[in-house]
């Protein structure tokens, strides 16, 4: 996939948009990503069940944008 995406629009601005590079702005992500996943955990399984099926919603909505990746 990282292969075909630099030979897409949509993957070339993604690659850039979310490279990472620094130490600190790495170890800033992954604690921001460890409170995130503690926060999904405690949510009540109907509100993740809404919120996967929104999100399912959304990829299927941006496919033929994302198909090109």
């Amino acid at each position: 996939m990282l292969e075909r995406a630099a030979h897409s629009d949509e993957g070339v601005r993604t690659l850039a948009e979310h490279t990472v590079t620094d130490a600190a702005e790495l170890d800033a992500i992954l604690a921001a990503t460890q409170a995130a996943g503690r926060a999904w955990g405690a949510r009540p399984a109907a509100d993740r069940v809404a919120i996967l099926q929104r999100a399912g919603d959304a990829l299927e909505a941006a496919r033929g944008r994302l198909i090109e990746v």
